[in-house]
């Protein structure tokens, strides 16, 4: 043996920029053996290995396991190699499309905590709101009693989205038609999530740009709707028109429920 060609574990550990105990587990499992091995068991590494271990490392970024790594390496018809780079590279699509479907929830989340921390409850507002493409989704009973009612047909509504393996996408809420909200009459008519221009046409709800009186809520099930139909009577009162339907956002309770009896609501209703 040259000593002059070879490396100790220690040096070639820091030449492939690892740890030895690294290199002894990839001798363990018969992935990268050590040239030599002295009679008092010390190792030896060649300074070509190193591309060895290179190829290692580039195998292992693209999530390959070192059973994987150790399957090619050893595979005499390296023709196998391009089928196991684009299997691989559709599960690193995969990965993306996921890691950009948690940015856009957090994105979600963030815009709406910046809008709770904004909230002023219970103080009616004039605000002119632009128009916004909602998918919705039919609300199959009547008009919530409670809570535990409510949140059993939003499961429901939940369930319809994870078997199409689709993201729920914040804002959500219901959907008051114009005639109820008239009446003063809390029924949900749909559950809504945020639309695009690709929603299932039939799906696909437009809230009009106008001017909204809004109202946010913080309270029991009861008192949300003893709230809104004291709300619709304030709106008559003031002289405004009742133009279209109620659009009722909820302000995060899927994340930050304050308790089992408060839920905090975003009351808007199209006026003239």
């Amino acid at each position: 043996m040259k000593k002059k060609k070879m490396m100790t574990t220690g040096e070639f550990a820091k030449l492939c920029k690892t740890t030895k105990e690294t290199l002894f587990h990839y001798d363990r499992e018969n992935l990268l053996k050590p040239k030599h091995v002295s009679e008092n068991g010390y190792r030896h590494y060649g300074v070509e290995q190193f591309v060895d271990f290179d190829i290692i490392s580039m195998l292992k970024e693209t999530g390959s396991s070192l059973r994987e790594i150790k399957a090619y390496l050893h595979d005499t018809d390296k023709k196998n190699f391009l089928p196991f780079l684009e299997a691989k590279r559709l599960i690193v699509k995969e990965e993306k499309k996921k890691l950009a479907q948690r940015e856009m929830i957090l994105n979600d989340m963030i815009a709406c905590l910046h809008e709770i921390s904004d909230l002023e409850y219970d103080a009616p507002a004039i605000v002119e709101q632009e128009e916004e493409l909602l998918e919705v989704f039919p609300v199959e009973t009547a008009s919530s009693k409670s809570m535990p009612e409510f949140v059993e047909k939003f499961a429901a509504y939940l369930d319809h989205y994870k078997r199409q393996e689709t993201i729920l996408r914040w804002p959500f809420g219901v959907i008051i038609n114009e005639n109820n909200v008239s009446n003063s009459q809390y029924i949900e008519q749909y559950f809504f999530s945020r639309g695009t221009s690709s929603t299932v046409h039939d799906r696909l709800h437009i809230k009009p740009k106008g001017t909204y009186a809004v109202l946010a809520h913080k309270g029991a099930m009861q008192t949300h709707v003893l709230t809104f139909e004291s709300f619709v009577q304030q709106i008559k009162k003031s002289g405004d028109r009742i133009l279209g339907n109620a659009y009722v956002y909820d302000m995060m309770n899927y994340f930050l429920q304050e308790s089992d009896a408060k839920y905090s609501f975003k009351y808007c209703i199209h006026i003239l």
